[in-house]
C-alpha cells in the first residue's frame, strides 16, 4: 500500500510542476493532494489511519510535533478547499506553491 501510495503522489507532484503557469489553481491542488498523499505515508508507517484532512493538521503537531509545519498545512488546506470547493482565485500563488513544495520536501524526509 505504501508504495501505491508513493507512486500516486509523486505522480501528482510531477504532473503539477509540469504544467504552465497559467494553470496555477491546478497546480495547487495537485501540490495539496501529493502533500497529503505523502503525509497518509508517513500516518501509516507511524501506525495511524487519518481518516480527514483536518486531522492531518493534528498529526503533524502532535504525533510530529511540528506546530510550525502543522499551521502551515492548515492554511494550505484552507487555500485548496476554497479553490476546490468555492472557486476562489489566489491572489500569491507563488508563494503557496512555494510554502506546498516545502512541506511536501519536509515530509519526504520523514520515510
Amino acid at each position: 500500500m505504501v508504495d501505491s501510495l508513493v507512486f500516486v503522489a509523486k505522480h501528482k507532484y510531477d504532473a503539477a510542476i509540469s504544467l504552465a503557469e497559467e494553470f496555477y489553481l491546478a497546480k495547487i491542488s495537485l501540490l495539496y493532494d501529493s502533500l497529503r498523499t505523502y503525509l497518509e505515508v508517513v500516518a501509516l508507517a507511524e501506525g495511524y489511519k487519518v481518516l480527514n484532512h483536518e486531522c492531518y493538521r493534528s498529526f503533524i503537531e502532535e504525533i510530529l510535533h511540528e506546530q510550525q509545519r502543522a499551521k502551515e498545512f492548515n492554511d494550505m488546506r484552507k487555500v485548496r478547499n476554497a479553490i476546490n470547493y468555492y472557486g476562489h482565485q489566489v491572489e500569491e500563488a507563488d508563494e503557496v506553491q512555494h510554502k506546498l513544495i516545502s512541506l511536501i520536501s519536509l515530509v519526504k524526509t520523514l520515510f
